[in-house]
């Protein structure tokens, strides 16, 4: 499997698309008839369930950050609220 992909990953994805875990490792691979995948309803059927799996994720994971990060600036001191703001505010900047 390659480096950049961690059983957790690996996990996470079997686990949203409800393929098996030797189906998925062989996607990523591109072992057997997942090399040449042919543009089919079945490519288009996976391919949407993965985005709305990720999208939903990326929802759920950015809504428990956001319950964490409310409940730490109860108790937040000046200069913490300061720097909440700041990366509120610049939070494009990382991805550019």
């Amino acid at each position: 499997m390659s480096s950049y992909l961690c059983n957790t990953t690996l996990g996470l994805i079997v686990t949203a698309s409800g393929l098996p875990r030797g189906t998925v490792k062989d996607i990523i691979q591109g072992h057997g008839p997942w090399r040449q995948m042919p543009r089919s309803e079945l490519y288009e059927l996976i391919r949407l369930r993965l985005i709305k799996a990720i999208d939903d994720s990326v929802y759920d994971f950015g809504m428990k950050a956001m319950a964490k990060l409310e409940e730490k600036m109860k108790t937040a001191s000046f200069m913490e609220l300061i720097n909440f703001v700041g990366v509120g505010l610049n939070k494009g900047e990382a991805w550019r």
